[in-house]
């Protein structure tokens, strides 16, 4: 599938980076819109994500970030 593809390219860029993040030393944009991808990928078809594990525990560190764990673990499923 096509998700592979950014898999393997996001799973790359953060092999690469030093801060763990996609750009720079902090949290942007493109790291909050990656981890809900790569969440949405997880509830879909996990089996594809579990082959990278890297946007795994990207995925937790942003999911883990004081300002949105509680919403994390309160929000309500949604439908695609």
């Amino acid at each position: 599938p096509v998700s592979a593809k950014y898999l393997k390219l996001y799973s790359e860029l953060l092999e690469k980076s030093p801060s763990g993040f996609f750009i720079g030393t902090h949290e942007t944009h493109a790291d909050f819109w990656i981890a809900e991808f790569i969440f949405t990928l997880t509830g879909m078809i996990p089996e594809i994500v579990s082959n990278y594990p890297i946007l795994l525990a990207h995925l937790n560190r942003i999911h883990e970030l004081p300002q949105l764990k509680e919403y994390i673990a309160t929000r309500k499923p949604t439908a695609l």
